[in-house]
């Protein structure tokens, strides 16, 4: 059945509004996240930054398993739900048993510090463990708390408190200690920081929901408890959100066993290689509500042209990352690090081209949540995990950071590529139309070659221009290449309606690239 035009019209200007907030906030976080880094390095001495690293990377997997999988369940299930007293149960099982568990992370983790210090022979790492406990606490609880105003599409929450305001304050409070004499942070000091930036950020969290979440979700009567098939959908999500970060951080954790004083410094390299996903995660954050709520109605249609339309655009912002990384890596790294990391090119290089891969078959491991396919979803995380340890295991005592990176990308690209492949298989979804294949190869193809005789030491001020025209470059091969659809027509009614004005050029050159028209 074709799509409904207002569905889709409906699915992608809540997806455009979401995704274009979500997309900001994310590039403050990222600001925020490269200041706190420059801080802590000239900060800390590299044994410290070492332990504090790997203590993220420790202490970030509880958090995860904290979270029982019930933000992605409560995202889903709200905007599915027939009726508000259905969703009031769903809202008062997610808080009471991710509440529990929340608390739960801390006091683990405050018994489980000093004997995972004396393991790694780092009882920085043990102490590290103990208070970032406390910090992910508040992080997981911010996760869900922000989860039921994704499941009203409503991205405003995560974008401020996670996103903007927990990673600014972080930075604000390094700032301060380094304000004081002696003018610099210790150990101690930058754990303490983080976790108060959490702590504030989520009591912030907190406050609204009180006040807000009344007004779309009112009091009323209750309906039968939800309390079995809520957990019992959560169970997969929460095996999957375990497997996932093991898809993250297993090639780290194996690297801080074999060789530690490399953690901080392949850290590096993951951070710009994180930067490729940042359009599909802000994307995938407000296309599962969408989705569900799409297939609720029945309008399977609708969702596959959203799906494959927002995929198509935040292309835009990954193809000149991917390109820039991968053949000026010196550039790069010496551009965002300085000069002393600037010789840490295979690894970035290896995970660049997994992260890349992985980001242009679109967020389809949050639509096959809406569409209830979490088994396959726990299977597909479980086979990412297992290449990503296997691999690790095999690779880094030889050949460290580079067979880190080999493990990373692997296990980044099995995770969606299989997501993608059963969405197609089973429900006919799935991105590759020829009006997204067509002008991504003509665009990726020729500026490889040309990036290939670029000299691969350009200052870093040209970086960012030479950004900003590679994605100039494929939003001009979707026209010449006459790539536009209906979707995209449909995502220019919504830019329009934000903008407040209507795009005559736009339109002009849309019309003339829609395949088969003079």
């Amino acid at each position: 059945m074709p799509a409904s035009p207002d569905a889709s019209r409906s699915g992608l200007g809540v997806v455009t509004r979401g995704t274009l907030l979500l997309f900001t906030a994310t590039l403050v976080l990222v600001g925020a996240n490269f200041a706190s880094r420059v801080l802590l390095v000239r900060g800390l001495s590299i044994p410290d930054w070492n332990a504090f690293s790997y203590a993220v990377a420790i202490v970030s997997v509880v958090a995860t398993i904290g979270g029982l999988g019930l933000p992605n369940t409560v995202a889903r299930n709200l905007p599915y739900a027939a009726s508000d007293a259905e969703r009031r149960s769903i809202v008062r099982v997610a808080l009471v048993v991710g509440g529990l568990s929340c608390v739960a992370i801390p006091i683990a983790m405050y018994f489980a510090g000093p004997p995972i210090g004396a393991a790694l022979g780092a009882s920085d790492v043990g102490f590290g463990v103990q208070i970032l406990g406390i910090a992910y606490g508040f992080y997981a609880a911010s996760g869900l708390v922000v989860a039921l105003f994704q499941g009203y599409e409503d991205v405003r929450p995560n974008a401020i408190f996670v996103q903007i305001l927990a990673p600014s304050l972080f930075v604000a409070f390094l700032l301060v200690a380094f304000l004081v004499p002696p003018g610099t942070i210790d150990f101690p000091a930058a754990l303490w920081a983080y976790t108060a930036a959490n702590g504030v950020a989520f009591a912030l969290a907190l406050g609204y929901t009180f006040g807000k979440l009344p007004q779309r979700l009112p009091r009323g009567p209750r309906a039968p408890d939800r309390t079995i098939p809520t957990l019992a959908f959560a169970l997969p999500l929460l095996g999957v959100a375990v497997f996932a970060y093991l898809n993250g951080w297993a090639d780290t954790l194996v690297l801080g066993a074999y060789d530690f004083p490399e953690v901080g410094t392949y850290s590096a390299s993951l951070t710009l290689a994180r930067l490729l996903p940042i359009g599909v995660t802000a994307l995938a954050f407000i296309l599962l509500p969408v989705t569900a709520r799409l297939l609720r109605t029945g309008d399977t249609s609708a969702a596959r042209t959203t799906f494959a339309t927002a995929t198509k655009w935040t292309t835009v912002f990954s193809l000149p990352l991917f390109l820039l990384f991968v053949f000026l890596p010196s550039s790069s790294l010496g551009f965002v690090y300085g000069s002393n990391y600037a010789q840490i090119t295979t690894p970035l290089q290896i995970a660049v081209v997994g992260s890349f891969l992985a980001t242009i078959v679109g967020p389809a491991a949050a639509v096959q949540v809406a569409f209830a396919r979490t088994r396959l979803l726990f299977l597909n995380a479980l086979v990412s995990a297992g290449a990503d340890i296997a691999i690790s295991l095999a690779l880094v005592p030889t050949y460290g950071m580079t067979g880190a990176a080999i493990a990373w990308a692997v296990a980044a690209v099995i995770y969606p590529a299989l997501a993608v492949v059963e969405l197609a298989a089973i429900d006919a979804v799935h991105p590759f139309r020829r009006s997204y294949v067509v002008p991504l190869l003509a665009s990726a193809v020729p500026l490889a070659i040309l990036l290939r005789f670029v000299p691969g030491t350009l200052p870093g001020w040209t970086l960012v221009p030479l950004a900003v025209g590679l994605g100039l470059f494929y939003v001009l091969m979707i026209v010449l290449t006459r790539s536009v659809d209906d979707g995209d027509r449909m995502l220019l009614d919504v830019v329009e309606r934000l903008l407040g004005r209507r795009l005559g050029l736009v339109r002009r050159l849309g019309g003339w690239a829609v395949r088969g028209t003079p």
